[in-house]
């Protein structure tokens, strides 16, 4: 890039679209280039401190702006810190309830096995069956107790043998 260049970005970033265009013109060109008649040194004296003026305001102008777009720039920095911290507080609780559902699974996969190998352990349909089948052939309800048997006993003895007084055990005479 040369230096003339350089210089034209210079003025063009110093001067906004609402700057006078004859002042950039004559800018680029020396004096002796300038059109027209030759000012006199008042109007050039006027002119410089108009322009100077003009600058200041836009340098001012161009100031607030870049103060405004600092204040803005912090602003959004602070949003974002915060939202930051908000979304890292929301991942560590989801975070932890993650582990918690996690245990969970694990203790009701420990329970499901628990079970699992309790009802391998127990009776299957058809030994229940099996089982039901010999109880209805032997009918438990037809057993008779140990007293039952001995007074049938008794009395059978008693009726062979009617002239002996038979008394139970532990009696009294």
């Amino acid at each position: 890039m040369t230096a003339e260049s350089c210089l034209k970005k210079e003025r063009d970033l110093m001067f906004d679209n609402n700057s006078d265009p004859n002042f950039s013109e004559m800018m680029e060109q020396s004096p002796a280039q300038q059109p027209g008649p030759q000012r006199k040194p008042i109007d050039i004296t006027t002119d410089l401190s108009a322009q100077t003026s003009n600058l200041e305001r836009r340098l001012r102008m161009l100031e607030e702006r870049y103060g405004l777009m600092q204040k803005r720039e912090q602003m959004i920095e602070e949003n974002m810190i915060s939202t930051n911290k908000k979304v890292s507080i929301e991942i560590k609780a989801i975070n932890s309830e993650i582990t918690d559902l996690r245990s969970d699974i694990a203790q009701i996969k420990d329970k499901i096995e628990l079970i699992i190998e309790e009802l391998r352990q127990s009776a299957r349909k058809e030994d229940i069956k099996v089982v039901e089948h010999y109880l209805d052939m032997w009918d438990p309800t037809n057993f008779a107790t140990q007293k039952d048997v001995e007074n049938i006993i008794r009395r059978e003895l008693a009726k062979a043998i009617p002239s002996q007084n038979l008394r139970p055990k532990g009696g009294t005479q």
